[in-house]
């Protein structure tokens, strides 16, 4: 089996301020489901309205960061470092 690509996903405290670290450093990222699914139109036109807390409150602290093969050690360390940057910022780790 060959993965192509992949993503390693992360919940993060203060999202904006990772995804400013990480935009400042040209690292992509993505966030998957902004809008939780159940809070979808398809779900809440076809009656699925419900509240699930912590599947809405993961919805608004997880990003994705690259992973994939054509990472090279410097790409997989500058994106550790956005990440360490962003949560020294936050004093959430001390480095």
């Amino acid at each position: 089996m060959c993965i192509r690509d992949s993503q390693y996903t992360v919940s993060l405290t203060d999202r904006a301020r990772t995804i400013d670290a990480l935009t400042e450093q040209g690292i992509g990222y993505g966030i998957y489901y902004p809008i939780p699914i159940h809070k979808q139109e398809v779900y809440l036109s076809r009656g699925y309205d419900v509240t699930l807390p912590v599947t809405e409150a993961a919805s608004e602290r997880v990003l994705s960061l690259p992973v994939h093969p054509a990472l090279s050690e410097a790409d997989l360390a500058q994106i550790v470092g956005a990440i360490r940057a962003a949560a020294h910022a936050l004093s959430l780790i001390h480095i």
